[in-house]
């Protein structure tokens, strides 16, 4: 696969750090909360645990790194739950027009199961 710059990636790389920014102001809401209002919490932190997930690998990828070294310890059990489609949306809205099909839901199972 290309590897694309740093350059190149630079709004999912702000996503990214926007997602982490964050991830820190709902830990320090659900430290002041208690109760339902502390799940609610809660639950937005993995919806947006999940999103940066999503998107720091689709950085990884498109830019080279082999998905063994961005989740090492990934089980295939976990994978099995994984939503490759949107994934390849990520990648593919990051990447050359003419590398679109690389990042297919089918071509990344294929990467990041058979690691």
């Amino acid at each position: 696969m290309n590897i694309y710059k740093a350059a190149k990636l630079i709004t999912l790389k702000y996503k990214i750090k926007g997602l982490a920014e964050s991830g820190l102001k709902t830990n320090r809401l659900i430290k002041l909360t208690t109760g339902k209002k502390r799940d609610g919490h809660w639950t937005m932190k993995r919806i947006i645990g999940e999103e940066a997930r999503y998107n720091l690998i689709a950085y990884g990828l498109l830019r080279g790194i082999n998905y063994k070294l961005i989740e090492p310890t990934t089980s295939q059990a976990k994978l099995s739950q994984f939503d490759f489609g949107y994934l390849a949306q990520i990648c593919q809205r990051h990447c050359m027009h003419s590398d679109m099909h690389k990042f297919s839901p089918v071509n990344l199972k294929k990467i990041m199961v058979n690691k």
